[in-house]
């Protein structure tokens, strides 16, 4: 491969997935399912990224240094060079302060890893152009819950939500087209970032299977939706049965208790199906509206 601009959003998660997953299942589970859920926000991103100008160039899944280490997305225009980490941590709380970042109260390295990542992107994206290039390191978090920010984040990493992404990158000019042309020059080059690139699996066909796997996904979940409203709308429709009469089968009766238990871990359930299908829809949706016309047009660089 000769310019980057021809891997796809989360390719490498993507044939992470397919090496996992088991073709008897109808959904990614086990080893299989945190690389499947890497990709779909990686791919959400890439939808969101998908709206910049045409003045911007975006790169995905760049392989950095001499392992099988990606860098999501590098984003290049005119208001700077920013490396693009994502996080798919759809609803959870998230505490921020300094180089600390914990996800539900669990501690992570995000903020180390994306100072890491665009200091190593900055020396070798820099030497490969003939031009100092600052970059921005920017973690995005998908859809999260209750932020908290006792302080800025260190290294100059920015902390922003999908719904804020495009806000921090539109900044003000600091490259001219020149100079963005210069760079991107260096920047689709597979040398320029990694120590020995080495030719990888046609993006296209790993996309296509990949998006096999996403649609049964949702059918699945749309089946567990209907299945679960299926059995409310029964129970809302039969008789009802006759009160108990003797004092033993009172409503803090445990047989009533732990129905009540049922109900809710059944209402909980179908919550949970009908949440998976609409996050499996919408990442179907980016891929055709927004992923699948940038990889068609990456084929004509």
């Amino acid at each position: 491969m000769s310019d980057l601009r021809a891997r796809v959003p989360a390719q490498s998660l993507m044939q992470r997935t397919l090496q996992l997953h088991s073709a008897g299942q109808e959904t990614p589970s086990g080893q299989s399912r945190p690389w499947y859920v890497g990709a779909l926000g990686e791919i959400a991103v890439a939808g969101l990224l998908s709206l910049l100008g045409p003045e911007w160039t975006v790169l995905h899944s760049v392989p950095i240094g001499n392992g099988d280490t990606d860098i999501d997305h590098v984003v290049i225009g005119p208001p700077g060079v920013f490396t693009i980490n994502t996080k798919n941590h759809s609803g959870q709380e998230v505490w921020i302060g300094g180089h600390g970042l914990f996800v539900s109260g669990k501690t992570t390295r995000y903020i180390y890893a994306a100072i890491d990542e665009a200091t190593a992107a900055e020396k070798r994206l820099s030497a490969a152009s003939d031009l100092t290039v600052p970059i921005s390191p920017v973690i995005v978090l998908l859809s999260p819950g209750v932020r908290t920010v006792k302080a800025e984040p260190e290294g100059g990493v920015r902390v922003v939500s999908d719904a804020e992404l495009l806000d921090i990158l539109c900044g003000r000019p600091v490259f001219s087209t020149e100079q963005v042309a210069q760079i991107v020059r260096a920047a689709i080059k597979p040398e320029t970032w990694h120590d020995n690139p080495r030719t990888e699996l046609d993006g296209s066909s790993v996309a296509i299977q990949f998006n096999a796997i996403m649609a049964r996904d949702a059918q699945a979940a749309l089946s567990a939706a209907a299945g679960s409203n299926t059995n409310n709308a029964a129970r809302a429709s039969a008789p009802a049965r006759a009160p108990w009469r003797t004092p033993s089968r009172s409503a803090a009766s445990p047989r009533r208790s732990g129905s009540g238990s049922r109900r809710r871990a059944k209402k909980s359930s179908t919550g949970e199906a009908l949440v998976k299908l609409i996050v499996l829809g919408v990442a179907l949706l980016i891929f055709y509206v927004g992923v699948l016309p940038a990889m068609q047009a990456a084929g004509h660089h």
